[in-house]
């Protein structure tokens, strides 16, 4: 019997394939579409608006211009020379001011919301594992019995609420 050896041949270092970092490729096939993109804008916008709010805001959200209501869009106020520029409500609040804050309301229940969902899971998810057998069972019934009820209000397999 004999055998026979391949001959491998190694490259040099400078002809093997160059390394590439995983953050350059997530952020390489991220900017290939542009709706993610354009998602990533509007999320960084509200973020930096919701942050800044009190040097953004024109007026207090709560501020009440007394005999201003339903000032229209780009109106001036007669009485502080400040302008309008999406107008006032029934009370004579600014509406600009009042978006403005709302997205701190706003991303703050999203923010919260998303971590409070993260350490529930992750709490469930250490627990199941640490414990297993009937404990794993009963808290996997009960993400199955969530996950039913997702599916009775959206549709079977539906992805998007």
């Amino acid at each position: 019997m004999t055998t026979t050896a391949k001959v491998v041949e190694i490259l040099p270092a400078e002809a093997m394939p160059e390394e590439q970092n995983q953050v350059k490729i997530v952020v390489q096939r991220f900017s290939r579409h542009r709706l993610a993109l354009v998602s990533l804008v509007v999320v960084v916008g509200v973020f930096l608006v919701s942050v800044f709010a009190p040097q953004i805001a024109p007026l207090r959200p709560d501020e009440i211009e007394v005999g201003n209501s339903f000032a229209a869009p780009l109106s001036t106020s007669a009485g502080t020379g400040m302008r309008h520029w999406l107008g006032t409500d029934q009370i004579g609040r600014d509406y600009l001011s009042r978006l403005v804050y709302a997205a701190r309301i706003s991303v703050t229940v999203a923010l919260g919301s998303v971590i409070l969902g993260k350490l529930v899971g992750t709490l469930l998810g250490v627990v199941s594992a640490y414990y297993g057998g009937k404990v794993d069972m009963v808290i996997q019934r009960i993400m199955d019995m969530f996950e039913r009820k997702y599916e009775d209000v959206y549709g079977e397999g539906s992805a998007y609420p």
